[in-house]
């Protein structure tokens, strides 16, 4: 089941394909059918995690290597609005302590209702402390539907906190998200932090502040998700957020990352040799921030190749020194975008970037080349 995930590593692109491939839709996430769970497993049911969140800083904690957790119904984590007790400013609904935890969903939801959490409380579904190669799969996790950006739900954590950015720990190894719905999170959906080795893949993501936000990781794969941002809360919104990265593919493997009404849909902020490669960014919608399709911000050796832009303000928007050795803007497709390219290529400075075959699809205008 790790297959599509490891091939994806391995995969090498042709550049310099200018035909664009249409855009796929997005379906509504329909969840895999329920299957018995594996022998030795830690059945999960509401009451289990009732048992499990008693008192204050509860959690069901996963602390033995190798430990497959399996969901056989839908499980409510009551981290406070019916336990008094844990009057907290962070709850976490799972803790992971250990390496190789499989957590199955099973085709069933994990929620966390917030009617009653105070402002700048975090939850967090899934936190994942300091193990290695935590694979989460195969169902929903849920946060809270309206305008909840202060009290920060977040979806799945590996590494460290989604709010602070504060280090759990040190540097893991070998994380999979695939086929999950990350719904109704007003904070972070998924964050990963100080992780190598990560396949985030086939997910559907609703997500807030961030949907995927990557604090130094490396050697790294965001392929073929479908990606919403939230237009229900007050803060501003990305899609696709990787900070200080090595080596991280934003890219299409079957049929690529599709991000929609987000103020930026995929930002890269520092870091090297990353690829943004075949994704579709939709719908950039307009705050009091310019929104972009594409931020390059301090880069070097980026490559944004054949990726399809419509319905937005500035196209690819680039800042500082983005444009080192081998970097290239190429084969890109815009839609409805003004203007294309937010920061000019300026002529006679030495930055080694290759700016060729982007085209305007829908006509009103050339983009630039060099």
């Amino acid at each position: 089941d790790t297959k599509k995930a490891l091939e994806g590593a391995d995969v090498t692109y042709t550049t310099g394909d200018s035909t664009k491939l249409p855009l796929d839709p997005v379906e509504p996430y329909t969840p895999p059918a329920p299957q018995p769970c594996a022998p030795g497993a830690l059945v999960i049911t509401q009451a289990v995690m009732d048992a499990a969140i008693q008192g204050t800083n509860a959690s069901l904690v996963i602390s033995q290597p190798g430990t497959t957790v399996c969901f056989t119904e839908d499980v409510v984590a009551h981290l406070r609005d019916s336990n008094p007790m844990q009057n907290v400013t962070n709850a976490f609904a799972i803790t992971v302590r250990a390496d190789n935890v499989r957590i199955d969903l099973n085709g069933h939801k994990l929620s966390i209702p917030g009617s009653v959490l105070p402002v700048e409380y975090v939850a967090v579904a899934i936190a994942n402390f300091d193990g290695h190669g935590l694979k989460v799969e195969n169902g929903i996790i849920e946060g809270i539907a309206g305008d909840n950006s202060g009290r920060f739900l977040n979806g799945i954590a590996i590494g460290g906190h989604p709010l602070t950015y504060a280090s759990w720990g040190g540097t893991t190894v070998g994380h999979i998200i695939r086929n999950v719905y990350l719904k109704d999170i007003s904070g972070t959906a998924l964050y990963i932090q100080n992780a190598t080795e990560n396949y985030i893949y086939d997910n559907e993501i609703h997500g807030g502040v961030f949907s995927v936000r990557l604090n130094g990781v490396s050697d790294s794969y965001v392929q073929d998700n479908d990606i919403v941002c939230r237009s229900d809360i007050s803060a501003d919104t990305r899609g696709i957020y990787v900070v200080n990265g090595q080596r991280v593919r934003v890219e299409r493997y079957a049929k690529g990352n599709t991000i929609s009404n987000c103020l930026d849909g995929i930002y890269l902020a520092g870091g090297s040799e990353l690829t943004v490669y075949k994704n579709a960014v939709l719908n950039a919608y307009q705050s009091p921030t310019t929104s972009a399709m594409i931020v390059v911000n301090n880069v070097t050796g980026v490559n944004v190749d054949n990726n399809y832009m419509q319905d937005g303000e500035d196209g690819i928007r680039t800042h500082g020194a983005v444009l080192g050795s081998g970097s290239q803007y190429v084969n890109n497709s815009f839609c409805r975008i003004q203007p294309y390219f937010a920061t000019n290529f300026m002529p006679g400075v030495p930055w080694n970037v290759l700016v060729k075959n982007n085209v305007d699809v829908c006509g009103g205008g050339t983009p630039p080349t060099n």
